[in-house]
C-alpha cells in the first residue's frame, strides 16, 4: 500500500516518473487504456518511455490500489482518492490551527472531521456549536447521546453560561448517558437544572459512539480507548465539582484523542430522529 507521504509525490505538479505522469493524466481524464496513457505521458510528459514501462506501472499502482481497472481501460481508485482527500484535509487543518475548533462549511454535503486533544475544549466548542444556531438557525431540539456525560475538566464559571445558552437556544433537548457513574448522576442533575431531558437508561440504546443529532445534521464523537479509560477513572473518582477543581485547578489536564466527525444528511438525521421518538415513547 502506498504511504500517505509518498502518495503526495505521486500528484506533484511535475511528474517526475511513470507512476506520477499516469496519475496525473487520468486526474483530468479517465478511463483510458495503456496505448492511451503510452502516447500521454510520452507527448504531454515528454519522457521517453516504452508501452511495457507504463503497462508495468499500471499493474504496480493496481496493486498498491491507487488505480481500479474497468475491462481493459484504468482510472484512479476512488478509495484511494477519498484516503488523500482525508489526510489533505487533516493536514490543512493543523496548519491552519483547526484544532480543538470547528469551522464547518455550512454547504458541504460530505463529511467533515474535526480533533480535539483537550476534553475541555470539545465540551465547550460542542455546546457553543450547538447552542449558538450554527447547524440549524431554527434550534431543533438536540439529540446527545454519551457513554459518560460532558463536563470540562479545568472548568470555569462562563461555562454555565455556554450550557444555559445551549438549552434558551435548544429547549428540551433530550441527553442519554449509557454508563452511569458518581459524577455522571452529578452531570445529569446540572442538564435537568438547566431544563433538559435527561434519560438514565441510555445503555439501552445500541450505539457504541457518542452521537449527537440537531436539525439535519448528524455529529458522531469517537474517544480512543486511553481517553475513554481517562474519562472513566474521573468520572468514577469525583462526585462533585470541587472534585475537579481540586484535581485540574492548578495543572494541565490529560491530553486526549477525540475525532468528531459531522454530516449533513437529511433523510439518514430525520431516520434516526424517528427512531429515537419511537424510543422515548417506550420509555414513557
Amino acid at each position: 500500500m502506498v504511504s500517505e507521504t509518498d502518495s503526495l509525490a505521486l500528484v506533484s505538479n511535475q511528474p517526475k516518473n511513470a507512476k506520477s505522469a499516469i496519475i496525473q493524466k487520468l486526474s483530468k481524464q479517465w478511463p483510458l487504456t495503456p496505448k492511451q496513457l503510452t502516447h500521454a505521458v510520452q507527448r504531454e510528459y515528454g519522457m521517453d518511455i516504452t508501452y511495457q514501462a507504463v503497462h508495468k506501472a499500471l499493474l504496480e499502482l493496481e496493486k498498491e490500489k491507487v488505480l481500479s481497472k474497468e475491462d481493459s481501460q484504468w482510472k484512479l481508485n476512488p478509495e484511494w482518492l477519498k484516503q488523500h482527500h482525508t489526510f489533505v484535509e487533516k493536514a490543512i487543518q493543523h496548519y491552519q490551527g483547526k484544532k480543538n475548533h470547528y469551522s464547518i462549511d455550512l454547504n458541504k454535503t460530505e463529511p467533515q472531521y474535526f480533533e480535539f486533544d483537550s476534553f475541555t475544549d470539545f465540551c465547550v466548542e460542542t455546546a457553543n456549536l450547538i447552542g449558538n444556531k450554527i447547524l440549524c438557525k431554527n434550534g431543533e431540539i438536540a439529540i446527545v447521546i454519551m457513554e459518560y456525560g460532558y463536563w470540562s475538566f479545568k472548568f470555569k464559571f462562563e461555562h454555565l453560561q455556554v450550557l444555559l445558552q445551549l438549552m434558551l437556544s435548544a429547549p428540551k433537548s433530550v441527553n442519554f448517558i449509557r454508563k452511569i457513574t458518581p459524577f455522571g448522576k452529578w452531570i445529569q442533575e446540572q442538564y435537568r437544572r438547566v431544563g433538559a431531558v435527561t434519560k438514565e437508561n441510555g445503555a439501552k440504546i445500541d450505539i457504541d459512539e457518542d452521537l449527537i443529532l440537531q436539525g439535519n445534521w448528524i455529529i458522531e464523537i469517537q474517544f480512543s480507548p486511553k481517553s475513554k479509560k481517562i474519562i472513566e477513572h474521573y468520572w468514577n473518582k469525583w462526585k462533585s465539582l470541587e472534585d475537579g477543581y481540586r484535581e485540574f485547578g492548578l495543572k494541565e489536564e490529560p491530553k486526549m484523542e477525540i475525532r468528531v466527525k459531522i454530516t449533513k444528511n437529511i433523510e439518514l438525521a430525520n431516520f434516526m430522529r424517528k427512531q429515537f421518538d419511537k424510543y422515548l415513547q417506550e420509555g414513557k
